[in-house]
């Protein structure tokens, strides 16, 4: 990671206050599948550079409800131990055996997760080296029926990422 060059920040152009636009997938790859994890470029939040997997692994993908994303990345630390602990949270409908089966052998995992954005762009938390692990939260009422799955970093460290490379998954690239 290069060097950050100090600029002041102009208010972007549109509504950039409005509320996220995310697909309707979240994409987990599991970091024991990554045979190399680009760098940031810098920046220091730009990941330009493609995950190369291993061989015959790929992501999968977790249909999200819509409007139910939410991204989170809070700093905190004493002065000389300061960083970000990025998290998503993704509400999927029903409790059926492949949701409860991902629920199951996910859960102790060490992870990154991309979140895509109807404009192209990809938000991608953790590294192999701060992974993110999976909390879930599971209501059946006669009101609603669903999964409230967290993905956030183990530990402090860089904030999400801009991710511009391939997303491969069990589906295809995307």
């Amino acid at each position: 990671m290069g060097q950050y060059v100090k600029a002041s920040i102009a208010r972007p152009d549109g509504q950039p206050g409005r509320g996220l636009t995310p697909k309707d997938r979240l994409v987990v790859i599991d970091v024991d599948d990554i045979e190399t994890f680009p760098a940031r470029d810098a920046d220091g939040v730009t990941i330009a550079t493609d995950i190369v997997m291993k061989q015959g692994k790929t992501g999968v993908g977790i249909y999200i409800t819509p409007g139910t994303a939410n991204v989170s990345s809070n700093s905190s630390g004493d002065a000389d131990a300061e960083g970000f602990t990025p998290s998503v949270q993704i509400s999927h409908p029903g409790n059926k055996t492949e949701i409860r089966a991902f629920k199951q052998n996910w859960l102790g995992k060490n992870c990154i997760v991309i979140l895509e954005y109807c404009d192209g762009t990809k938000d991608l938390i953790g590294s192999p080296c701060n992974p993110c692990k999976l909390a879930v939260e599971y209501s059946g009422t006669n009101e609603a029926n669903a999964n409230q799955l967290t993905f956030q970093q183990v530990s402090k460290g860089d904030d999400i990422a801009i991710y511009t490379g391939a997303v491969t998954t069990d589906e295809g690239a995307a």
